[in-house]
């Protein structure tokens, strides 16, 4: 059932993809939810990791049967692992760190000593004129 040559074309497509976003075109998908937590005003956001993407492939697989299943099975084992493969391997090289978060935290709105967060800020400035 596993099939090693899917397994590995689909983790080096998908890892070859996700350079060119970080490196070539200087997108980082911390800046993309921190820039979305900021215009939503929400404190938490999760982060959906292509490996999500491939364990949830997995179990579809078995709905098929034959070519196809072995298919979506090994494409869904490849995805996983090119996110693992990515993180904790070609980050750690490239960039020194994993990079790896679960959950992104709005930094405007919690509290710091002595610091309002933004949504404090604009709250202050309204029930002044009022």
């Amino acid at each position: 059932m596993i099939s090693i040559k899917i397994i590995l074309i689909s983790l080096m497509i998908i890892e070859v993809i996700t350079l060119i976003f970080r490196f070539g075109f200087k997108k980082r998908s911390r800046d993309i939810y921190s820039n979305s937590l900021k215009r939503k005003w929400e404190n938490y956001k999760f982060h959906w990791h292509h490996l999500f993407l491939g364990i949830v492939i997995i179990p579809i697989s078995l709905i098929f049967s034959g070519m196809f299943e072995k298919f979506l099975f090994n494409l869904g084992l490849g995805v996983a692992l090119s996110d693992l493969v990515h993180h904790f391997i070609i980050l750690n090289i490239l960039v020194g760190e994993s990079e790896f978060h679960l959950v992104y935290k709005n930094k405007d709105f919690s509290r710091e000593e002595g610091i309002l967060s933004k949504r404090e800020r604009i709250l202050k400035k309204i029930t002044k004129e009022i």
